[in-house]
């Protein structure tokens, strides 16, 4: 296969996904790794693709806030084991407070119908999972309901979580990086996760590692402000090249 075929097969991928992964793509072309980077490189000096860890997304993937029908879809296998993983820190009695991201959905799937837990949340799904659980006491932040991601934002929800203590607050992030931190696309949201950080004891953050190495347009978390991070396997591997200072905050997810 040319170089032209392969870097045109590459932009329907990245299109199609938002996100690409380099192993994947050798595998789907029959080449090896470093041919694959060396047509990734090549797309992102003409600006076709924006290069991340492990991969690359497309040119807006890193700054745009994709609707919760595709957040839902996406990386799903790796997100339902780093929810998994993440799962098992929450103990009985706690306050936990969920982001309204699609990792933190699939952990809210996954918690015990018996364990009772007082979950606090601005995410329309997460909310909808537990409003018949008699164990759990739940709290819907309300606010400015945002139907593209499904969830609530704005003064009333920041001024709602506010008057709340955390135990243990779950969430994601639009990208990360270890000298810069956690980074939203969106500032609203960014500026709650900010608060809930503020308002929680112990922050984990719940992140894929298509999504490491990449900076986006708000940043609400530095490294030294998490408590832990849940990542996969393709994360790990940033890690060893980009370790936290407390390496036993990193969680990988089997």
């Amino acid at each position: 296969m040319l170089a032209a075929e392969r870097q045109s097969h590459i932009l329907l991928r990245s299109q199609a996904l938002g996100v690409v992964k380099t192993r994947v793509l050798a595998k789907e072309l029959g080449v090896v790794e470093e041919t694959i980077r060396r047509d990734l490189d090549k797309l992102a000096e003409l600006g076709a693709l924006v290069r991340v860890h492990g991969g690359a997304a497309v040119n807006d993937f890193g700054h745009r806030d994709l609707a919760y029908e595709e957040r839902e879809v996406s990386q799903q296998k790796e997100k339902v084991a780093i929810a998994r993983c993440a799962a098992q820190a929450i103990k009985v009695g706690e306050t936990i407070l969920f982001d309204a991201s699609s990792t933190c959905l699939q952990m809210a799937k996954l918690i015990p119908p018996n364990l009772r837990v007082r979950v606090v949340t601005y995410s329309l799904p997460i909310f909808e999972i537990f409003k018949d659980r008699k164990q759990v006491d739940l709290v819907l932040l309300g606010g400015d309901y945002e139907s593209r991601g499904r969830r609530f934002g704005g003064p009333l929800t920041e001024e709602g979580l506010l008057s709340c203590r955390i135990d243990r607050f779950f969430f994601s992030a639009k990208g990360f990086d270890t000298t810069k931190g956690a980074s939203e696309a969106n500032e609203e949201q960014a500026r709650l996760k900010t608060v809930g950080l503020i308002r929680s004891s112990w922050g984990a953050l719940l992140v894929d590692g298509t999504k490491l190495g990449s900076d986006s347009n708000y940043h609400f978390a530095q490294t030294h402000e998490l408590s832990a991070v849940f990542t996969d396997e393709l994360g790990g591997e940033y890690f060893e090249r980009a370790p936290l200072r407390e390496s036993r905050k990193v969680t990988i997810a089997d």
